[in-house]
């Protein structure tokens, strides 16, 4: 019975642990998109920053632009713990530039209330 509930509770962990929260709107016209690697090791996996890239890439596309990373945040998988891909960017017009937001996206700004 123990076994059952063990491979019940790892194929769960496998389904959940690989789920995208798809593009985020994180302002400045900057989106993010976070994965947690479903497969168990140690180190980075390439599969699962590859993943992250190509849903950030089709975002932009149906946008008719391209994809210009501001930040990338990568955790390998070490034991206990599920690696994970994190990714920032903004879509800009096909061969137009970019120019950095003025400000940091990690940064809370401070607002003054009169």
């Amino acid at each position: 019975m123990k076994r059952k509930l063990l491979a019940l509770v790892v194929c769960m962990l496998a389904l959940f642990g690989c789920q995208s929260t798809g593009p985020i709107p994180v302002g400045q016209g900057a989106y993010m998109i976070a994965k947690k690697d479903g497969a168990p090791g140690v180190g980075v996996s390439y599969k699962n920053k590859a993943a992250v890239y190509q849903e950030a890439c089709e975002h932009c596309e149906k946008q008719g632009m391209d994809i210009k990373v501001i930040k990338e945040q990568v955790t390998p998988a070490r034991p206990g713990q599920l690696g994970s891909t994190e990714l920032t960017y903004i879509c800009v017009k096909k061969g137009g530039e970019y120019k950095v937001p003025t400000k940091d996206l990690d940064q809370v700004q401070e607002v003054r209330f009169r």
